[in-house]
């Protein structure tokens, strides 16, 4: 995707970039962006911006856009590893893995290409590290 979008002559791809500022009128969007080495700033101007930040997503707060639902769903826990998965996998090849048994229950994916994947799994409250045990400390 990132090769594509750099083939394309009206888009700009910049990383390390924060979004300090968003504002809407008729003419469309206003972003002001901030470069975290050298903390210049940017001002884009477009028709739209999709807010793909997750729950706390700053292009929400800037445009007064209230979250739905609680701030907090859960606690999770990650593992990057180096496996070589392809033969248990097979022709199944899948995005996300759903395991299910009660033991092991998480979300296996491949992260990227090769051998690297990662797993992620809720943790339960009042477990050690979540945020509901270390708040009753």
């Amino acid at each position: 995707m990132l090769a594509h979008l750099r083939q394309m002559p009206s888009a700009i791809v910049r990383f390390g970039c924060e979004l300090t500022g968003l504002t809407q009128d008729q003419a469309g969007v206003h972003a002001v962006l901030q470069d975290r080495q050298t903390a210049a700033t940017s001002q884009v101007d477009a028709e739209y911006v999709i807010a793909a930040d997750g729950a706390h997503s700053r292009a929400r707060e800037q445009l007064g856009i209230p979250m739905d639902g609680p701030a907090h769903l859960a606690d999770y826990e990650r593992v990057e590893f180096m496996a070589s998965l392809a033969g248990a996998v097979g022709d199944r090849r899948y995005a996300l893995y759903v395991i299910t048994r009660p033991d092991a229950a998480g979300v296996l994916a491949q992260r990227g290409r090769g051998d690297r994947w990662g797993i992620s799994r809720e943790r339960t409250a009042g477990q050690p590290g979540s945020r509901t045990s270390a708040s009753r400390s």
